[in-house]
């Protein structure tokens, strides 16, 4: 209520390269390319853009690609929902300069394609790329960008599952909140209820790559919509995987080349280097000693 923090009128303001003055970031890690020195340390760029990509951003290393979007979850998105193409690089690629960028490995068009045939047999510009946070010109293989691990939405967000949770109202008012800046040209869209976030997921999952085509669905997920939200609002931000575990999806649910798995796999291994500093430590169930 102080007025300290607030949702940026636009999302992508959270994630631009000078980031550090955000209002809607509470707490975060601070980046900058100069200080931190690790080849990986925050390098989105370098794993997710094309070798091609080198000319669109003017970077002073080349990327090596690879990482991408599954393609169902980019189908989950509402059409005109702005934090699909705010979030995601699509489309045909073009130079600095503005010219047509082309594959060096044929000279045909780079254009990135929802589609994904799957992990091996992907060609270079198959699935969207990852684009949340802002690629400056003339980076290098660091970006400089702060990484918010607290930000406003994420408070309203979880405000809004705790009441969900306890079977209380105000859910919808709340996710709406969060939703009104994506959907600025259709101001209807953003209105989301108690009711539907209760209700099952729009995301159809089931294995889904060049060896098995299954449709299993969402709509047995309890909170499906919720969880949808959460993806839609905070992909790339590293909590996919816990908010899928929060839902009890994330070992019974199958997507892409993912198939179901023992629940243990909810708990990462300890590290052998770590087991080793302390007897008393036992490895986590589902895991060899």
């Amino acid at each position: 209520k102080s007025g300290e923090y607030a949702l940026e009128n636009n999302q992508k303001d959270v994630f631009v390269t000078h980031n550090e003055n955000s209002k809607e970031i509470i707490f975060a890690l601070p980046f900058d390319e100069i200080y931190v020195t690790g080849w990986n340390d925050f390098d989105f760029h370098m794993y997710t853009l094309a070798p091609e990509n080198q000319d669109t951003y003017q970077l002073t290393a080349r990327p090596w690609g690879g990482v991408c979007a599954v393609p169902q979850f980019i189908n989950s998105f509402d059409e005109d929902d702005a934090r699909l193409e705010a979030n995601y690089i699509q489309g045909q690629q073009y130079t600095y300069s503005g010219e047509i960028l082309k594959r060096s490995i044929d000279g045909k068009p780079l254009i990135y394609t929802v589609d994904v045939p799957s992990i091996d047999q992907s060609d270079v510009d198959d699935g969207f790329r990852w684009g949340k946070f802002e690629y400056a010109t003339g980076i290098t293989n660091r970006l400089s960008n702060d990484w918010p691990l607290l930000r406003y939405a994420d408070v309203l967000m979880m405000k809004a599952e705790s009441l969900m949770r306890l079977g209380k109202s105000g859910a919808g008012a709340l996710v709406t909140q969060v939703r009104e800046r994506a959907f600025k040209n259709e101001p209807e869209k953003a209105q989301v209820t108690d009711a539907e976030l209760m209700g099952g997921s729009v995301y159809d999952y089931g294995r889904r790559d060049s060896y098995k085509t299954e449709h299993d669905g969402g709509t047995d997920i309890k909170y499906g919509r919720f969880l949808d939200e959460l993806g839609w609002e905070f992909c790339q931000e590293g909590r996919r995987r816990q908010d899928m575990i929060r839902f009890g999806i994330f070992t019974t649910k199958v997507w892409f080349s993912h198939d179901k798995s023992d629940e243990t796999k909810n708990l990462y291994p300890i590290p052998n280097k770590v087991l080793l500093t302390n007897s008393n430590l036992k490895q986590n169930p589902g895991y060899s000693k």
